[in-house]
């Protein structure tokens, strides 16, 4: 017996000869959009012993799109969903009663969409699209997010993720205040271990460190760009510190 041909994803199969060639499996989904998961309901009805859940997708039309997944997604994710006509692959995505409940599309996982991943993670959106936009043809910079569930079903939210997401970017003259402060506060602490003490201050005004003027000249731009008029030397001045 003579043994196949390799053959690469996408390519025609190879037939008998003389015969029309098979083609291979198409890919991806027609008519694939965004939707935003209004309302997410727990079926009574397991499947392979799994929950299924009825996620309700708004998707910028007047009926919301009825999808009944083993997937577990959160309430105001954005996700894909193929609605009644489109082609996953070679299927078509058609109305079906489950649990009591009419579906009217299905919810996309990445290898529907021909995306890189596996069936086990869904196909979610940021926040740059909007319901009833169209599913790009490649996963989003950034790519894709799989919701972390308990024992339970519960989802699992990372909220030291979510802070550190929710801090803002600091800016270059933040950052270098930071770094000084930083570098300061090491010193102190380096001095205080060797029993060493600050010189205390001489009354009067003095010349200020570089982390006060740093500090200092933020202030005095931050002042600026609210519209007051201020001047360097008098901020210097008001602040005890001897005019450049």
């Amino acid at each position: 017996m003579v043994a196949p041909l390799p053959q690469k994803p996408g390519e025609a199969r190879a037939g008998v000869a003389h015969s029309p060639q098979i083609l291979a499996a198409p890919v991806g989904c027609t008519n694939a959009v965004c939707g935003l998961v209004i309302a997410v309901e727990t079926l009574e009805k397991l499947v392979a012993k799994k929950k299924q859940y009825l996620v309700t997708c708004d998707v910028a039309e007047e009926n919301p799109v009825k999808v009944a997944t083993l997937h577990l997604v959160d309430v105001g994710q954005l996700v894909v969903v193929a609605r009644l006509g489109s082609l996953v692959g070679d299927a078509v995505v058609q109305s079906k009663d489950v649990g009591g409940h009419t579906t009217t599309g299905w919810l996309c996982d990445v290898t529907m969409l021909g995306w890189k991943g596996d069936s086990k993670t869904v196909a979610t959106l940021p926040k740059t699209f909007a319901p009833g936009d169209s599913a790009p043809e490649e996963a989003p910079k950034g790519g894709v997010r799989e919701l972390q569930v308990d024992a339970l079903g519960n989802i699992i939210k990372n909220l030291e993720l979510e802070e550190l997401s929710a801090k803002p970017k600091l800016s270059k003259e933040d950052k270098k205040i930071a770094a000084m402060e930083a570098k300061a506060a090491r010193e102190a602490k380096k001095n205080a271990a060797n029993g060493e003490t600050l010189d205390v201050a001489e009354s009067g005004p003095r010349k200020p460190s570089k982390l006060e003027l740093a500090k200092l000249k933020k202030d005095i731009k931050a002042k600026r760009a609210a519209g007051e008029e201020v001047y360097t030397d008098d901020e210097l001045e008001a602040a005890g510190f001897i005019a450049e």
